[in-house]
């Protein structure tokens, strides 16, 4: 693969790096929600287990 290839390749993934940066503020409370109550069921099943 030449320099030039590379590099294209690399301009093109960051393009699609770039669009997925932005969540919407509902995506945001989602992933949060998600990460609120998985944290909280492992938390409990880790102290059952103790």
């Amino acid at each position: 693969m030449k320099l030039d290839e590379i590099l294209n390749k690399i301009g093109e993934n960051k393009k699609k790096i770039q669009n997925f940066r932005s969540l919407k503020p509902a995506e945001i409370e989602e992933l949060d929600n998600y990460f609120k109550i998985g944290t909280t069921y492992s938390s409990k099943t880790y102290e059952r287990l103790l």
